[in-house]
């Protein structure tokens, strides 16, 4: 029997299907060229001093006041996170700044805070072209006095959270080329490729910002080593993931998906007890995640201590009653309440909850029924088996075996022998068919099954 799978987690976080939303700009601490700057989607009170450089400071300008007035009220709207009135008052102030050119700095401030508060409204289309115009607005002033790096930052965030994956890249790529060594979007652009499962790709982005960053103090490559690991595992190169992931464990061992991930790639080596080791220490973490549980339950498993991964299957299903794989283990596990755990397992997979081998259950209920000499429910489990995979050949063979022997139904029992052998020479099934040959008074038919088999036996037995 093929050993079973563990579960993969869907996502970053074990207990979330939603996708990853990419960071927003924190490298100001490690880019000397940004420091000082504000962070991208963060909000500052602007001053009349603020504009000094690019804007006559008179009092008297009406225009000029009441542009930074609307613009610090939009500010203040979007940090009370009132966003439909910030973005009235960022449209407002890009409306009267529009026709004076000595107004195009408030303007191009005014025109990038109205596109972050479009992208925090989830109105990313919007944010995209408001982004590119300030792009656009930068290009007309004469010094440079515009980060477009941030304005890069944002932008490609935004294309990335609307699968826009190329052209995020190239956005990631040109914020790269004005700040090389700006982690956030080495690292986003990085998660970009790890979401669109370009794996090579995201690994070279990994490999390099722990390069670059390793020895920093300022910046934390923990959750970049994680998806360089996460990255090489997904390609096939299981070793040098399983070094990654050892060594996020050193740095932080409270990681939850380095411990998980190192859990699982200890189960499929066999080191079963050092996944036990790793999944316990998620669980310390992450008391009710469920898969976790099924994955330490299997573990229990395959080195034999039955109750407790019983007892983890349970847990499995008190913190996801959905879950149809811990019915089945759970049912597998302990044969005094296996008939429980099968019905409810059907029940939950006849109602649309996937699961990938519906017709290995309702084979194992009819197995549970056979040795309880309840046979019609028993033929009736192996039919839907067949029924749902006409490859499953046992399920074919137990239902015939019931036919002949227990239901004196020697017709249908012959049906589903010459089914069997019409797929393949099969001892077993010939061994069968000779004892109902026996029964039915035909010793002939009963001798060449016989000799058939016996043949087979001692060819198998050369190849061993």
């Amino acid at each position: 029997m093929n050993k079973p799978e563990v579960c993969i987690p869907r996502s970053n976080n074990l207990n979330s299907s939603k996708t990853y939303t990419p960071l927003d700009d924190v490298s100001h601490i490690v880019a000397n060229k940004c420091s000082g700057q504000a962070r991208s989607g963060e909000t500052v009170v602007l001053k009349n001093t603020d504009f000094e450089d690019f804007v006559d400071q008179s009092h008297e300008d009406r225009t000029t006041s009441a542009c930074i007035e609307l613009l610090n009220k939009g500010i203040d709207s979007s940090k009370h996170n009132l966003l439909e009135d910030a973005v009235n008052y960022f449209m407002e102030c890009i409306s009267k700044c529009h026709k004076f050119k000595n107004l195009l700095y408030i303007r191009i401030k005014a025109t990038h805070m109205l596109a972050q508060s479009r992208k925090d409204m989830d109105d990313f289309s919007s944010a995209v072209n408001h982004f590119k115009e300030v792009l656009s607005l930068s290009k007309l002033m004469e010094s440079d006095s515009i980060d477009t790096s941030s304005v890069y930052l944002s932008l490609a965030n935004t294309l990335s959270i609307m699968n826009c994956i190329d052209e995020a890249i190239q956005m990631y790529t040109e914020c790269l080329s004005l700040y090389p060594d700006m982690y956030s979007a080495m690292y986003n652009r990085s998660m970009t490729y790890f979401g669109a499962s370009r794996f090579t790709e995201a690994v070279a982005g990994f490999k390099e910002i722990t390069s670059k960053f390793s020895s920093s103090i300022e910046v934390n490559c923990v959750d970049a080593l994680y998806y360089l690991g996460r990255s090489q595992e997904l390609i096939g190169d299981v070793s040098s993931a399983f070094v990654n992931y050892s060594a996020v464990i050193k740095f932080d061992p409270h990681h939850v998906l380095a411990n998980y991930q190192s859990g699982r790639i200890f189960y499929d080596s066999g080191s079963y007890e050092m996944a036990i080791e790793c999944f316990s220490k998620v669980l310390q973490l992450k008391p009710h995640d469920y898969m976790c549980f099924y994955n330490r339950g299997m573990c229990f498993k395959m080195v034999k201590e039955q109750d407790k991964a019983f007892q983890d299957f349970e847990n499995a299903i008190l913190f996801n009653n959905k879950y149809v794989k811990a019915y089945v283990e759970a049912a597998r596990t302990n044969p005094n309440v296996s008939l429980r755990y099968y019905d409810e397992a059907i029940s939950l997979a006849s109602n649309g909850i996937p699961y990938d081998d519906t017709a290995q259950i309702y084979f194992e209920r009819g197995v549970y029924y056979n040795h309880k000499k309840m046979y019609q429910e028993a033929v009736r489990d192996y039919s839907k088996c067949c029924e749902i995979d006409n490859t499953h050949l046992e399920s074919f063979f137990n239902r015939g075996a019931i036919y002949s022997r227990e239901l004196n139904k020697t017709d249908l029992a012959l049906q589903d022998f010459q089914f069997i052998l019409n797929q393949r020479e099969d001892s077993q099934t010939l061994m069968e068919r000779s004892f109902l040959y026996n029964t039915l008074g035909e010793p002939s038919l009963a001798s060449l099954d016989l000799e058939k088999a016996e043949r087979i036996n001692r060819k198998d037995a050369e190849v061993r």
